[in-house]
């Protein structure tokens, strides 16, 4: 967001974040109150949606079936507050998180799910490689715990989507 940030105030571009910290794929799929994040997200009428999940679904040992369900379901949700809005799936980057389930894995089924429902996706995982290729070039954030983009990974991010997906 720190890229995106600086291309708003440059390009005009609105950016709003609806992550949350430390949330996976379940959370956005057991919302309580689903109408009400339904009709926040049509008052905010975005063009794009970016979906980037992964990492926490990982360290939840969710199955890669478990996981391209709920991003399914997801999309659901954002295309019924808002039908004509563009989702884009993004497989995150390698991390040291362990899990039963690799971000591989991940990025794989994600990338078979975008292939059969025609979905836009981005796969920093096979652009930014794994864990011992990614940290050394400061993708990631060197601080303990390393499964977050640095300030250089956004750039590089943002840097690959404008050019890969725009």
């Amino acid at each position: 967001l720190i890229c995106g940030a600086f291309l708003s105030k440059a390009q005009g571009i609105i950016i709003s974040n609806l992550a949350n910290g430390g949330s996976d794929t379940a959370d956005y799929v057991t919302v309580s109150n689903l109408q009400v994040w339904r009709d926040a997200l049509a008052s905010i009428a975005p063009h794009v949606v970016l979906i980037m999940h992964g990492t926490n679904d990982k360290a939840a040992d969710l199955s890669t079936s478990g996981y391209t369900a709920n991003l399914g379901t997801i999309k659901t949700n954002i295309r019924t507050a808002r039908t004509r809005t563009d989702v884009v799936f993004v497989s995150p980057s390698d991390n040291d998180r362990g899990g039963a389930v690799s971000m591989a894995q991940y990025a794989a089924a994600l990338r078979q799910y975008a292939n059969q429902n025609s979905d836009a996706h981005l796969d920093m995982y096979s652009i930014v490689g794994p864990f011992d290729v990614t940290n050394p070039r400061n993708i990631i954030n060197k601080l303990s715990p390393s499964f977050h983009l640095s300030n250089d990974g956004g750039k590089y991010f943002a840097r690959e989507f404008f050019h890969r997906i725009l």
